[in-house]
């Protein structure tokens, strides 16, 4: 949207459409932030036997429950990029 002529001609489905788009990547943005707290934290702390406090990342950080990770991220394209990429690699050796 970059004037108000093409924002008064978008309907109300389009609008609810961008609006749910927004919400879903500040929740991206957001996990990411804890994700970060999380690596900061559990790199610091520790307990009194010298053990981390935070083992794992879904003891640290809980998103809402209509909003679990369902996979599809960067993170997952990346790695099934690579995959692909090492298949296709171990083709060509074996030709």
């Amino acid at each position: 949207m970059t004037s108000l002529d093409e924002v008064g001609r978008i309907t109300i489905p389009e609008y609810e459409i961008m609006l749910e788009a927004v919400r879903e990547r500040n929740e991206e943005l957001n996990y990411m932030a804890h994700w970060q707290a999380f690596l900061n934290a559990l790199v610091r702390s520790v307990k009194k036997d010298g053990k981390p406090v935070y083992r794992k990342f879904r003891s640290f950080y809980q998103p809402p429950k209509d909003k679990q990770p369902q996979g599809g991220g960067k993170l997952d394209a990346l790695a099934e990029y690579k995959r692909q990429k090492l298949k296709e690699k171990e083709k060509e050796e074996n030709v």
